[in-house]
């Protein structure tokens, strides 16, 4: 008894110590009462928590393991080596040490505190490594909010209003088939083909066009690319042999020559949802990768990080008729599904094995097809027309000059087209996808006429502080009502809008 006074007098001088933050003698005290009772663990609970806060990691974790050894049913253990593997930011294995706590002690907050901490830090630390290279020279982060709101961008220093926040590449592109009428443009980048600026002028206006030579040809356009076309099917062009090259594997899979399949896809997502082409891509793209000795997860990773529900529901969602028009859909995506699956039965042995089964599966190609509902910027790419008209109007010397012979052709191409033609589409985006809306937003996307591949541009709308969230807004919010606007938002993208706007 006199031993067991002593150890517990010990302990409470320890304790004493701890609570003043003077770890080196708390130490102390824990050492004599260890010596004494080295069966105790509490002891090395402790101590365990006093080497930490003197960072000797090493000694804590031995204690932790020590005292889990001698009572495993008691929480403390796990929750000290939780600790210690957080501090050395190995959140993965804190979580499960936390988890063993939770389950010897389920209603312990600190223990679930700890398991969110680690949990965000996890998410974290995944896009930091996914979005880095996409960020790379801009002033910008994507950082993870909470489970609600999911991931945002932020600033990282403080930005000016009309400063460029980011310029970015699609990750994946395509031009609309209805802009093909009057340009075509490049399968892979998107980089305006053609046609030429006089040809264009003549193919759109044919007999009404008036002159045969343009004022100030200094405005006109580089000379365009010289077009690299697939020899089979001779209807998909590129720009230079490297954009050729890198959509080869997937255009030989899709290629519409090669068989009655492929054109019965192609005829008909052209005719129903040029988004059924880009989905195709992907699918054809991830079940390329297991071909090769990759896994399904692995290729999809990339893809993984957008932000993604049901096409189905979603296109659905707004009609006014909802069942009707989700009826009609589910047809219409099971045909597009059964195409697609059939020219990949042809063209890669084994797509029936189990290793294709969620590249294959159409809940797979439904959740792509919602991916480019939800993340849908478009992209503008001007023609050398829209290009040289664009010119000579910013130009102060030669506006007044050019309009009597310009006017005239600006307003015929106005009456017949609504507007001066231009290479138009859709794409992924990596950072613009992170972005999220406000009704009041601080960023948008700009078009810029030096524009030439399948790029986008995000101006600031106004100042921007360090740590601030970067949002744009997603539809136009003009003469909208708060409860018209969050209709639209919730119709069109599946959220409740909470910004400032909608609140106040």
């Amino acid at each position: 008894r006199e031993m067991a006074d002593e150890v517990s007098e010990l302990k409470t001088l320890g304790n004493q110590h701890f609570q003043k933050r003077d770890f080196s003698n708390a130490l102390t005290y824990y050492n004599k009462a260890i010596l004494l009772d080295p069966s105790n663990a509490v002891l090395y609970s402790n101590r365990a928590i006093t080497y930490f806060y003197l960072k000797d990691y090493i000694l804590a974790m031995q204690d932790a393991d020590q005292c889990i050894l001698l009572d495993d049913s008691w929480c403390k253990g796990y929750l000290r080596k939780g600790d210690i593997l957080r501090i050395q930011k190995k959140y993965e294995q804190a979580v499960l040490c936390y988890q063993q706590c939770l389950v010897r002690d389920p209603d312990n907050s600190y223990a679930l505190g700890a398991v969110s901490k680690c949990t965000t830090r996890i998410i974290q630390r995944n896009l930091d490594d996914h979005y880095s290279v996409f960020s790379q020279g801009w002033p910008v982060q994507v950082q993870y909010i909470n489970e609600h709101m999911g991931k945002g961008l932020f600033a990282t220093v403080n930005i000016k209003a009309g400063d460029i926040i980011f310029r970015e590449h699609a990750k994946i592109s395509q031009q609309w088939t209805s802009s093909k009428k009057n340009a075509f443009c490049c399968d892979c980048c998107m980089r305006f083909l053609g046609p030429s600026l006089i040809a264009q002028l003549y193919y759109m206006l044919g007999d009404d066009l008036t002159i045969d030579t343009l004022p100030f040809q200094d405005y006109c356009s580089p000379e365009l690319p010289n077009p690299k076309c697939c020899e089979d099917c001779k209807s998909v062009f590129y720009c230079s042999d490297k954009c050729k090259r890198k959509e080869s594997r997937v255009h030989s899979v899709l290629c519409p020559s090669r068989s009655t399949q492929n054109r019965l896809y192609l005829e008909h997502s052209i005719t129903h949802c040029d988004r059924f082409l880009l989905a195709g891509k992907i699918i054809v793209q991830i079940a390329l990768d297991i071909s090769n000795g990759s896994n399904f997860e692995q290729s999809w990773l990339p893809y993984s990080y957008f932000i993604k529900g049901s096409w189905l529901e979603l296109i659905s969602n707004q009609s006014s008729d909802k069942e009707a028009t989700r009826i009609h859909l589910k047809t219409t995506l099971e045909i597009s599904h059964k195409f697609l699956m059939q020219l990949l039965k042809q063209e890669i042995p084994g797509i029936g094995d189990g290793k294709y089964a969620k590249c294959t599966s159409i809940e797979l190609y439904d959740e792509i097809l919602s991916i480019f509902e939800l993340n849908n910027p478009s992209i503008e790419i001007y023609s050398p027309l829209h290009h040289y008209f664009g010119q000579v109007h910013s130009s102060k010397k030669h506006h007044n000059e050019a309009s009597p012979v310009l006017g005239p052709l600006v307003r015929k191409i106005i009456d017949k087209y609504s507007e001066i033609p231009q290479c138009r589409g859709h794409g992924l985006f990596n950072l613009h996808s992170t972005m999220n809306h406000s009704c009041e937003p601080n960023a948008k996307q700009d078009t810029d006429p030096n524009i030439r591949l399948n790029e986008i541009l995000i101006l600031a709308k106004k100042d921007i502080k360090k740590g601030e969230e970067i949002c744009v807004s997603y539809i136009n919010t003009k003469d909208l009502t708060p409860q018209e606007r969050r209709k639209l938002l919730q119709c069109d993208y599946d959220f409740n809008c909470e910004c400032v706007a909608c609140i106040d």
